[in-house]
Order: C-alpha cells, then structure tokens, then sequence
C-alpha cells in the first residue's frame, strides 16, 4: 500500500497498531512456525519487523487522515479493593478505599492514558479527533 507523503507517519502507526494487536500469542513456541491462517481467517505477513504479524486480506487504510482514541479500560484485580482495606488500611476507615474511591480511581487513570495517547501521537505529527468519521481510525 502507498501513502502520500503527508500521510506515511500514519502508515506506521497502523503497522505499529496492527503489529501489536495482532502478534502471535506469546505462549507459542518459538521452536513452532506460527499458521499461516489464524482462528478468525488473518493472514500471516512475511518480511515485517515484527515478529510476526497477522492481516485481514484486502484490508486498507487508505481512507484514514485522522485517528480517535477511545476511552481507555481499567479494571482492579479481583479482591483489590477488600485486599487494601484488609492489610494496608489496617482497620483505620479514614484510610479505606470506598467503592466510589475505585470509580474515581479508574476514572482517572483511564483519563491519563487517554492523554499521554494522544499527547505522544501529537508529537508524531498524527491529528487526533474526538469526532468519528469516514477518515477517522
């Protein structure tokens, strides 16, 4: 696929976005050459410098200008929150985690990673938008 020039950095990010979402499990056995095919019909990609990459066939990106970050995921392990009041709280309620505290907690972390995302994806030269469109990935 051939980018504009105005549009190559883009380019990488797709790779770079494709090379980590879609690299072969870690758990395979180097000593195992990974199949050509995966589970859910992706291509293998030879000549990369990933690893090993897999590709929807005839997917392109062509269409892309901008790109969007969505909100960011955070979860607690299991039994955290009953684990700090347990053992670092130390019986002391001043200093236990409310069920409100670990909304606030996820909220703002998710928050943060949303803008180290985009501030870092800023300095690459990529426009970054809030807005979904047809050019937007």
């Amino acid at each position: 696929m051939k980018l504009a020039p105005s549009l190559r950095p883009l380019g990488v990010l797709i790779g770079l976005c494709a090379g980590l979402t879609l690299t072969y499990p870690r758990e395979a056995s180097t000593a195992e050459a990974p199949p050509e095919v995966s589970k859910d019909g992706l291509r293998l990609k030879t000549h990369t410098k990933q690893r090993v990459v897999y590709v929807k066939p005839g997917a392109t990106f062509n269409q892309y200008n901008r790109v969007m970050i969505l909100d960011c995921y955070v979860e607690m392990q299991n039994g955290w929150q009953q684990n700090y009041n347990a053992n670092v709280a130390g019986g002391d309620p001043s200093r236990e985690v409310s069920s409100d505290d670990v909304q606030r907690i996820r909220g703002s972390l998710a928050g943060e990673f949303k803008k180290v995302f985009t501030t870092e994806l800023q300095k690459g030269g990529y426009q970054v938008t809030n807005t979904p469109a047809a050019d937007v990935l």
